[in-house]
Parts: structure tokens; sequence; C-alpha cells
């Protein structure tokens, strides 16, 4: 299998932070989108696969999948945290 990368692991709540950027949910063009990977698909489609498979296989393994979207991050401090905590609160 392949070793999925994940943005930030905190292993002693058992919890990975993924901070999904415009590439990874909508038709933004990111850098190398249009390369082919090892794998034989364009980059675009490997990372919407990637991002399937952490949602799917972390939960599996007991470990909580926090997903933070940057148009919900408003460079306010104190509202980011807010939502951060109100996303784990729900968890």
């Amino acid at each position: 299998g392949v070793t999925l990368p994940v943005d930030a692991f905190y292993p002693t709540f058992k919890l990975v932070l993924e901070f999904r950027e415009g590439q990874h949910y909508g038709d933004r063009f990111a850098f190398r989108d249009n390369r082919i990977t090892a794998t034989g698909e364009m980059r675009k489609e490997q990372r919407q696969k990637y991002d399937k498979k952490r949602e799917e296989i972390l939960p599996a393994n007991g470990i909580k999948l926090l997903i933070i979207y940057d148009y919900e991050i408003t460079g306010n401090t104190e509202d980011d945290l807010k939502l951060v905590k109100q996303r784990l609160k729900n968890m």
C-alpha cells in the first residue's frame, strides 16, 4: 500500500488535522494538477482519491479526522480557534 501523508497527527489524541485548500474540493487549478503521477493518473484525481482514502481508513482505525477548509478560516485567531474547538467538541 501507499503511505498517505497528513497535515498534522496528534497520537496522544488519536487525531489527524487536515487543512483543505481549493484544489481539494473545487475546480481551482493547483500546481502540477495537469501532471501524470507515478500511478498513471492525473494529480488532481489522485489527490481526490487519497483524500477519500484518508476519510475512510483513519476512522476505521480509531483515528479522528478533523478537516478544516480554507474558506472557513477568517484570519481572526479567536474566531478560528472557536471553529476548531467546536469541531473537536462535536467529534
